[in-house]
């Protein structure tokens, strides 16, 4: 067989593949993981923005509520996600190995935001082996931290200035960015 047919052949095998539900997400999760090669970038310092408002209550897993003002003066790093989306799962393992990196009880909390039930959430928690706090928000969010897809991620400094905006799939455990929250914890 010469390679013109074999490659029209796998060709055919991985669009029929993208029809099948079942293989379909399994092949986007694959792909956003190849694209999820590069660290998140920094916003220029001239472009970062102010979170005004840090009156925003969430809950998590457990029931206990949560308000954005408790955390101000820390480095947050928050991630917006859903369970079906494959971008999203496609950099969670990421995410878990940067949670796994910092010592959340000093000065750093993460927050996983997500409009799915917390069954869902807990369950794929369990099947991946995740262990970083799960948050749904009680209110609508700050306006600087609207956003209309997801994966959406926001690392904000101590003094509430976003200095990541990022969308879509990141390398979230690469030493740049290990780096970069550290330079923002020693400030």
């Amino acid at each position: 067989m010469n390679k013109k047919k074999l490659g029209n052949i796998l060709f055919w095998v991985f669009l029929v593949s993208l029809i099948i539900p079942q293989s379909r997400k399994t092949i986007q999760i694959g792909l956003n993981k190849g694209l999820g090669i590069f660290s998140p970038s920094q916003i220029n310092e001239k472009d970062q923005v102010i979170i005004n408002d840090f009156n925003w209550k969430l809950i998590d897993e457990n029931g206990a509520t949560v308000n954005l003002e408790a955390l101000k003066g820390k480095v947050i790093i928050m991630n917006f996600w859903a369970t079906w989306c494959p971008p999203c799962i496609a950099e969670m393992p990421d995410l878990q190995e940067l949670f796994d990196t910092f010592d959340t009880e000093k000065e750093i909390s993460f927050l996983f935001v997500t409009s799915d039930p917390f069954t869902k959430t807990t369950a794929f928690k369990e099947k991946e082996g995740f262990t970083f706090p799960v948050f749904r928000p009680l209110e609508t969010y700050p306006k600087e931290l609207e956003h209309t897809t997801i994966p959406q991620t926001f690392i904000i400094d101590k003094s509430g200035k976003i200095v990541v905006d990022k969308n879509g799939v990141a390398n979230w455990s690469s030493e740049k960015t290990i780096q970069l929250i550290n330079d923002l914890l020693s400030k």
